[in-house]
């Protein structure tokens, strides 16, 4: 409210009185004999006789200078915006639900018929009733989260137990069938699928021997090969001779490092797949580029 006065103030601050055009102020011809001057107040009402509305029109424009209107209302603007920064820290949203709970009751115990903050009845039985509602809400969901790890402990004995009961009868049905598929399949139980053998391997193709950059070292890859279990990569300076050839690898996937090769000599590589039924072919010799 304060604020509110000290703008009206200004504004009256910023309503100046027009001088007559001889110079003299209206106080002291007003003394003279009581002579009626001529005067008005710029956006007020008009007095007893107005200026020439030329002259009125510019010193109105003149004294709205640094006490005008818009200076005024600019000054009130400014005033009634100014805000008192909290000084409490109200930061319950990141606290968890047993923390709110402590919280609450805290601030109603020592907010419940406080000297200091008087006025606050209302606002503390609010609180009280909602804190009341959280209490019993809160003591609800643990009591059904006990409730629901229960239920779920009492299913998996549940299910260990008919597990172990399903296996019992299998093994007996098929002691009294004796292992008849027919009868096996009436009494409700499966078949055990028979196993396929494994099928020989062909031989791999696609055979890559490339150098790394490191003086010694090739990467040895080829095609994947279906059914193969693992791989033999194998090295030789003579392709064409039955001997010669040495293992250097053994990878599970179709492509390893090998390590051997002395720079500035030519080598070859070959790779064969391997799965239960042994070693497959080999492939065709691939030679390494000289380094």
């Amino acid at each position: 409210m304060r604020r509110l006065f000290d703008a009206t103030a200004l504004l009256h601050q910023g309503r100046r009185i027009h001088r007559p055009t001889g110079g003299v102020s209206t106080e002291k011809r007003a003394g003279e004999g009581g002579f009626r001057p001529e005067w008005r107040q710029c956006g007020g009402e008009s007095g007893r006789a107005r200026p020439e509305p030329q002259r009125c029109r510019r010193e109105s424009r003149r004294c709205r200078g640094g006490f005008g209107l818009r200076a005024a209302f600019a000054r009130l603007i400014w005033d009634t915006t100014e805000r008192v920064p909290p000084k409490i820290a109200c930061k319950v949203s990141l606290l968890t639900i047993p923390e709110k709970i402590v919280k609450g009751q805290d601030i109603i115990t020592k907010s419940t018929n406080n000297p200091l903050v008087p006025g606050n009845t209302e606002g503390v039985a609010d609180l009280n009733t909602a804190q009341t509602a959280l209490v019993a809400a809160n003591a609800a969901y643990e009591a059904a989260r006990q409730t629901c790890k229960q239920r779920m402990a009492d299913r998996e004995a549940a299910m260990a137990a008919w597990t172990a009961k399903v296996n019992a009868l299998a093994g007996v049905t098929e002691a009294i069938t004796e292992g008849n598929e027919v009868a096996i399949l009436s009494a409700g139980f499966d078949v055990v699928a028979p196993r396929t053998p494994p099928q020989p391997l062909a031989a791999p193709v696609n055979v890559r021997a490339e150098t790394n950059g490191e003086p010694g070292h090739t990467i040895v890859s080829c095609d994947p090969l279906e059914g193969a279990k693992s791989y033999l990569v194998q090295k030789t300076t003579d392709p064409d001779a039955a001997e010669g050839w040495e293992t250097v690898a053994t990878p599970t996937k179709a492509t390893c490092d090998t390590n051997g090769v002395t720079p500035g000599t030519r080598a070859w590589f070959r790779m064969a797949g391997v799965n239960a039924r042994g070693r497959g072919p080999w492939s065709e010799p691939t030679p390494r580029p000289v380094m």
